[in-house]
């Protein structure tokens, strides 16, 4: 079975259509809410993080150097409010062309990069809420 390591061409969540403004929209609206401004540039970064991670993925997964039996780069990554750290075999200049690159792709509506399927978040997430679930039905 193989694994597609390049971003998805439609939505994971056709219900939920991102706007560019929606987190300056939220912040007018509910300003008042400590930690808001701040929670809302973790989940900017991160997704640029997780953009940034996409395209390196691609440009490692299309390396003809690799040579057959060899491992594509595993990259991983960690956001933080102040940017963010990627893990992983690659260059300074490969790695800013790849920010470069995500956040214009980020800001002209690009919107399936900002969510990668090996994101531990997301994979967190599901547990506890999994994990909610579970304990809070009755057997």
């Amino acid at each position: 079975m193989a694994i597609a390591s390049s971003p998805p061409t439609s939505s994971y969540f056709p219900f939920f259509s991102p706007e560019a403004a929606q987190d300056t929209n939220l912040l007018h609206q509910l300003g008042f809410v400590p930690g808001l401004k701040e929670l809302l540039m973790v989940r900017q970064v991160h997704a640029l993080e997780h953009a940034t991670i996409w395209l390196l993925s691609d440009r490692t997964t299309a390396n003809p150097a690799l040579q057959h039996g060899q491992r594509e780069v595993s990259l991983g990554g960690m956001s933080t409010e102040q940017g963010f750290y990627v893990y992983g075999a690659v260059t300074s200049m490969k790695l800013r062309q790849a920010v470069h690159s995500a956040l214009l792709r980020l800001v002209a509506g690009d919107w399936d990069l900002a969510v990668h399927p090996r994101c531990g978040t997301n994979l967190s997430v599901g547990m506890v809420i999994a994990t909610g679930l579970a304990l809070g039905v009755p057997w």
